[in-house]
């Protein structure tokens, strides 16, 4: 770290979940591990931030969140968003949030290997499964944090995405904003359905830090705002000797949070939408 001009290292542990069908081995492989990586970051506490990962489930997660918190010194822990059960609309993880938006503990999402299954593919172009993969990881979850209000209702949650690039995300958040908009434009149909989740527009809720990601992708210069990846041996991973600029750089991704006060539309007050018809391009 300290011949590569890297002031501070966050720790994720292995890129797939402790996989057994025996739900209580596998909190306990969660709690010895977190265990261990919480001592060894002692070494150097204000340097290596480690990040306890928790189970996949509403209530193990709860429980290992709880438990690190009160063990001390935890800014941040890391979840495998790709195989959590259930799925982010249900109301069985909101403890988790509030939990997580009172301690103001981070909380990350990792790419997880082995998260699909290749098949029997054997040609060479097989290779591009991973692609699918990655989808597979982190487009769901996204969309679900804006499409059943969790950013919303949660204003202070702070996320990070690792190994999620950023390229994918200004076309997301685009097409979120148009599918809101049709979603208001509806508001009398859905109205006796429930009505939506959402009322803030979705690139309001990205904020200053959805603009900076999407600046990222624009060719700015970026050396101030995008990370370093450290993951040496990894073949995804960048030497960084020689490559930085002066200065210190913190291997930490991007915090996306949602604002402390959104702005809200009301039935009188419409979306800041421009106009669109039917043969218009959408180019906002």
């Amino acid at each position: 770290m300290d011949r590569d001009g890297v002031e501070t290292q966050v720790i994720f542990g292995p890129i797939f979940q402790i996989s057994t069908d025996d739900p209580v081995l596998r909190c306990a492989c969660y709690r010895v591990y977190n265990d261990w990586l919480l001592d060894f970051c002692k070494a150097a506490p204000d340097r290596l931030i480690g990040l306890p990962m928790l189970p996949e489930t509403p209530e193990a997660a709860l429980t290992e969140l709880e438990r690190v918190i009160a063990k001390g010194g935890v800014r941040q822990v890391n979840l495998m968003i790709a195989n959590v059960n259930p799925k982010l609309d249900d109301p069985a993880w909101e403890p988790l949030w509030q939990t997580l938006e009172q301690s103001g503990v981070i909380l990350s999402w990792h790419i997880t290997v082995f998260v699909g299954k290749p098949g029997d593919r054997t040609k060479a172009a097989s290779v591009f499964e991973n692609t699918k993969f990655f989808l597979a990881n982190f487009l769901e979850p996204f969309v679900d944090l804006f499409a059943w209000g969790i950013l919303e209702r949660h204003p202070k949650l702070r996320m990070v995405m690792a190994e999620a690039g950023t390229g994918w995300l200004p076309w997301l958040v685009q097409e979120l904003d148009w599918r809101h908009w049709r979603l208001w434009e509806a508001k009398e149909f859905w109205a006796d359905k429930g009505g939506s989740a959402l009322v803030t527009k979705p690139s309001e809720l990205l904020s200053a830090s959805g603009q900076r990601l999407a600046q990222l992708t624009r060719g700015d210069r970026a050396a101030d705002a995008a990370p370093v990846a450290g993951d040496a041996p990894q073949a995804d991973s960048r030497q960084c000797r020689g490559a930085l600029r002066a200065g210190r750089i913190v291997t930490m991704l991007k915090i996306i949070s949602a604002p402390s006060h959104p702005t809200r539309w009301w039935p009188e007050r419409p979306p800041r939408y421009p106009r669109w018809r039917p043969g218009r391009a959408r180019c906002w």
